[in-house]
């Protein structure tokens, strides 16, 4: 640092509102997601676990969910988590693998087993 710019001060700057940034039809969970994805403190900042079982991806995890029109198709293999993905945060397994799906993969589970 060069020492005779001892007295430099960095410019206070205000936050600028979320709100601002996105369009005015921008889901307020969006903007949740974001700001808390973008948390400029690390320590503060999501877990990308935690991001994914925010409230805005909920509609992913309700069943029959299909990809929007025209295309209207069955959406690929969402919550297929290993164990050590799901290891750090034991507590949003029921958030992020959702009861319809371990239910499927319980019914798949026993036909394979079946069959052998």
């Amino acid at each position: 640092m060069n020492q005779s710019y001892t007295e430099f001060r960095f410019p206070q700057i205000r936050p600028h509102p979320w709100k601002k940034v996105f369009r005015a039809q921008t889901p307020e969970d969006a903007i949740d997601l974001t700001r808390k994805l973008l948390e400029y403190t690390p320590k503060s900042r999501l877990h990308p676990l935690e991001a994914l079982s925010h409230e805005f991806f909920n509609e992913l995890r309700v069943e029959g969910t299909q990809t929007p029109s025209p295309s209207n198709r069955e959406l690929p293999p969402l919550f297929n988590f290993s164990d050590q993905e799901l290891r750090d945060k034991p507590h949003l397994r029921s958030v992020l693998v959702p009861q319809h799906y371990c239910n499927n993969i319980s019914k798949w589970a026993l036909k394979v087993n079946k069959q052998e």
